[in-house]
């Protein structure tokens, strides 16, 4: 799949992409009060696409600027006008 063909609120089989750029790392706490950390990210494709990327909890430390990463049965949505990817509930990110 290539981020010219992801569409908000569906499922991503696998996509492969660079991380190009990476935010700041926050805090937050679940409904359940549970403590975690989230990153943003901007990623680019193959055809020169460029999506945002959520990092969740150990996602966060196992990513690098310049990596090339793989997202297998992730999501993606739109939040606050933007089309964002993760490797959701299910899914997985490995770095390559």
């Amino acid at each position: 799949m290539m981020i010219k063909d992801i569409e908000p609120n569906r499922t991503i089989e696998e996509i492969q992409l660079t991380i190009d750029e990476l935010g700041e790392i926050r805090k937050y706490i679940t409904k359940w009060g549970a403590d975690g950390r989230v990153r943003d990210a901007t990623a680019s494709d193959s055809s020169g696409g460029k999506v945002k990327v959520s990092l969740w909890n150990d996602e966060v430390e196992m990513v690098e600027a310049g990596q090339k990463v793989v997202i297998r049965n992730g999501y993606a949505k739109v939040w606050n006008g933007e089309l964002q990817i993760s490797s959701g509930r299910y899914g997985k990110l490995t770095v390559q």
